[in-house]
């Protein structure tokens, strides 16, 4: 399932127009983007458990919303 996710995300962005350098370069971009907002993800959820301050968590889905926006605007 998460790789299906991965490859989905990976290829946003694409079309037919684009030279293979861009692709290429594209999908590093997605995919960077992809794994450092699921590495926020995680250690949010968990120093917000950990530590009980929940802003910890907030603060993290920013981040995460960011590193979406990055790859969606590449």
């Amino acid at each position: 399932m998460l790789t299906g996710w991965f490859n989905i995300i990976k290829r946003t962005g694409l079309t037919p127009d684009r030279k293979e350098g861009d692709i290429k370069r594209l999908m590093v971009v997605n995919s960077f983007s992809f794994i450092t907002a699921l590495l926020c993800t995680f250690c949010g959820v968990s120093l917000a458990w950990i530590s009980g301050d929940w802003s910890i968590l907030y603060t993290a889905m920013g981040f995460v919303t960011g590193f979406f926006r990055i790859g969606v605007q590449s």
